[in-house]
């Protein structure tokens, strides 16, 4: 909004701090009344995680209806806070996760006025697409993992949410090799976590418990 891009340069003149991401958001229950957050990068982004440390500077209260002093607020502690590019120039402040059963990323948005070189990405074809031997050298790491686990999985009959635990106790590994090895130099960040959720279907097997109780729902009669 033009609005919060004006308010952000007066908290900049008021402050003089350096904040260069902000958005604006709403209080529940509060007839319309918001916040203007402002944050600056405290650290450089991180080619294996994807994440970035962010500075909480201030904020700028409208109306008075609640607590929250009206106007400018100048934070006088040092919070930190991860970020997560998502566009060129836009970041999740403090909130990334995976839905489960999904590649969709949870994410709470805010605008950057710088650029940001690399950023995540949660469609695996946007990924092929654009970076053909990157993504296939993703798929043979993930399909590798994924079906060595099913391996296990089947040949001792564990139920098949056995293998996506294991395969997130590793996925710290797992991504640091996909996104500060394999995509390093591109200009995207990708979670396995997600590649897993849309694909392991592929590799993974019921187990014979599971077949069993999938056949009784299926036959019964109420």
């Amino acid at each position: 909004m033009d609005g919060d891009l004006a308010l952000l340069k007066q908290f900049n003149e008021k402050s003089k701090k350096q904040a260069t991401i902000y958005a604006r958001k709403y209080h529940y229950d509060c007839d319309g009344e918001f916040s203007v957050n402002f944050y600056q990068m405290s650290s450089g982004l991180d080619d294996s995680t994807g994440a970035c440390r962010l500075k909480y500077l201030g904020c700028f209260n409208d109306h008075a209806l609640s607590q929250r002093a009206l106007g400018f607020d100048f934070s006088t502690n040092e919070v930190t806070v991860p970020g997560y590019p998502m566009s060129r120039y836009s970041i999740s402040v403090d909130q990334f996760r995976v839905e489960f059963k999904s590649s969709h990323i949870v994410k709470d948005l805010y605008s950057s006025l710088i650029e940001f070189p690399r950023y995540w990405e949660s469609d695996f074809e946007k990924v092929k697409a654009d970076y053909p031997e990157q993504a296939r050298e993703i798929a043979e790491l993930l399909d590798q993992r994924i079906s060595y686990l099913a391996s296990i999985q089947s040949s001792k009959d564990y139920k098949s949410s056995w293998v996506y635990y294991q395969f997130i106790g590793k996925l710290d590994a797992l991504t640091n090799a996909i996104n500060g090895r394999i995509l390093k130099g591109t200009r995207y960040f990708y979670s396995p976590e997600a590649y897993f959720n849309k694909y392991s279907s592929r590799l993974v097997s019921l187990s014979a418990r599971e077949k069993a109780e999938l056949h009784r729902r299926l036959n019964r009669w109420d």
